[in-house]
């Protein structure tokens, strides 16, 4: 059955009792610059369908349930409120709502409530201003949920939450504690451009789940490294503009990490950092030849115009090789000064080569112990004992050895330094 559209409320004071009274119809509400007056309790509404059962599942959230002891109140009308400021408080607690529900530059001044409701149409909370507490608790929603732009003065509660498809919080402004801790994502969310003061991100990622907090402002974010590393969208350009953003991106999670203490999550999340940065130079690299072909010999220009160019892109290629090299001399010799383990394992390796070096040019007697105590010495400094002094080829190699040695207990010391004072 097709419902019937009410005129659109413009310009005027109601009383919560008359909606109340027109949702009960299953007639579609629009509002615009409307003051509402009283509180707009979905809970009082009585003749309205309810569904039975005190269990409701929905087709993307599986293990995860939503508890109402009374059952959920069937809501047909779709709710459309523009530029209205809302005096009392929102109850829609519990409630099913079939049809699309639109808030657009709304100003809620109390508490409002969607607790354990299920919208199967799109959200939209654009522009609004939640002044007091704003509860989505162990609600499902299975469109898209729309909160640009929206300011919440008081911490929202989210905890619990199923979002089917696209969560959009791109510039919206969380002045309190945003809790997220349990929901479900099932594809994007986005916090673009947006401003968070303290959240639990700490929630459940599917394998199509991304997540982005590209240009957003945040401090004392909650979210294991390890549940996001593999979700974060960053950009698939090369451009300068659209690199510095990705960075900045990085940057600004290894320092909410370490400032919240989660140290481990900070060096996690500054390795993945320095792969992407040599991930962009080697794809740089492989754009060389279609760059040549595209900007310099297809470049309808005078001689020197496309010299130019060749020469520019053969600079940027050889920037990007350097960045590539330093980037491996830094992972084998200081771990990106945040993984112990390189250095130790590296030392460990070439103390085994220069050890069957050793043998194999008969300054050993065996390999085993003798080449590796002879090697072990060379490594860390120590002089040879009388009849040990090495001969030939080897004497080379042990100052080598000696040389890579030195670098690697230098690194090491920096990098135990580092963790275990701060």
């Amino acid at each position: 059955m097709t419902l019937r559209t009410l005129d659109v409320i413009k310009d005027q004071t109601i009383q919560a009792q008359y909606l109340l009274d027109i949702i009960e119809t299953g007639i579609g509400i629009d509002c615009e610059k409307v003051v509402v007056e009283g509180d707009l309790d979905l809970s009082r509404l009585k003749n309205v369908e309810i569904k039975n059962g005190s269990i409701f599942r929905y087709f993307d959230f599986q293990n995860f349930y939503g508890l109402c002891t009374n059952g959920l109140k069937v809501i047909r009308s779709s709710l459309e409120f523009k530029n209205t400021t809302f005096l009392g408080k929102l109850n829609f607690s519990c409630c099913q709502f079939k049809r699309d529900i639109d808030f657009w530059i709304c100003a809620l001044t109390k508490d409002a409530v969607f607790e354990r409701s299920l919208f199967c149409g799109i959200v939209q909370f654009r522009r609004v201003d939640f002044q007091e507490y704003s509860v989505f608790r162990g609600s499902q929603f299975c469109k898209d949920a729309e909160f640009q732009w929206s300011i919440f003065v008081s911490g929202p509660d989210f905890s619990d939450v199923g979002f089917a498809s696209y969560a959009n919080f791109n510039n919206a402004e969380f002045k309190g504690f945003a809790n997220f801790n349990g929901s479900i994502f099932n594809k994007i969310v986005s916090f673009e451009h947006a401003n968070i003061n303290s959240m639990d991100l700490d929630a459940k990622y599917n394998e199509n789940s991304e997540i982005t907090l590209r240009e957003s402002n945040f401090r004392n974010l909650k979210v294991p490294w390890k549940l996001i590393k593999d979700r974060l969208v960053y950009s698939t350009e090369i451009s300068s503009s659209e690199m510095l953003i990705d960075k900045l991106t990085y940057l600004n999670l290894i320092k909410n990490f370490n400032e919240i203490g989660w140290f481990d999550d900070a060096d996690s999340c500054y390795f993945e950092y320095k792969k992407l940065l040599k991930k962009k130079d080697i794809d740089s690299l492989k754009r060389l030849p279609s760059k040549i072909r595209s900007r310099v010999f297809r470049y309808q220009a005078p001689f020197l115009k496309k010299f130019s160019r060749f020469i520019k892109e053969i600079c940027n290629s050889c920037n990007a090789l350097i960045n590539v090299i330093f980037y491996y001399i830094s992972l084998i010799f200081y771990g990106h000064g945040v993984r112990l383990r390189i250095p130790l394992l590296v030392g460990a390796g070439i103390i085994m080569l220069f050890a069957c070096i050793y043998a194999y040019n008969g300054q050993a007697s065996s390999l085993w112990p003798r080449g590796f105590i002879i090697s072990a010495k060379s490594f860390i400094g120590i002089a040879q004992l009388q009849g040990e002094t090495l001969t030939g080829p080897c004497e080379y190699w042990s100052i080598v050895e000696r040389f890579l040695g030195t670098i690697l207990l230098v690194t090491f010391t920096l990098v135990l330094g580092k963790k275990t004072l701060r």
